[in-house]
């Protein structure tokens, strides 16, 4: 029996860091955000100093939040998540189907700005 408890400790111990999210390692920020959205609505919000981009499904508020320090030297004051989800439509009388994407809402201060290029 203590032939295989001290390895088992150790994946045990593994394991338990990998399920309470310990994303250090597997954090990339620049995978986080995709792109920014560039329609009628984001202009408008962008005169309210918010900017609309278009980030991975599995990109939280903490990850677009350090990804826009990183990439545009701005902290955000907040942030609104939403996911517009997956689904079929009819397009002609032919069914097409429709990608869900997740968009996040960053509302900067008075002053900051963000250039998209």
């Amino acid at each position: 029996m203590a032939l295989f408890g001290s390895k088992k400790k150790t994946a045990t111990a593994a394991r338990k860091v990998a399920a309470k999210g310990d994303t250090t390692l597997d954090r990339n920020i620049g995978s986080k955000i995709l792109r920014p959205r560039i329609t009628e609505k984001a202009m408008r919000v962008a005169e309210k100093n918010v900017y609309v981009f278009e980030i991975a499904q599995k990109a939280t508020k903490t990850d677009v939040r350090d990804a826009i320090r990183t990439l545009y030297g701005v902290n955000p004051v907040a942030i609104r998540t939403t996911t517009r989800v997956a689904h079929e439509a009819a397009k002609r009388g032919r069914k097409i189907h429709v990608a869900g994407i997740k968009k996040a809402y960053v509302q900067l201060k008075e002053g900051d700005t963000i250039t998209a290029a």
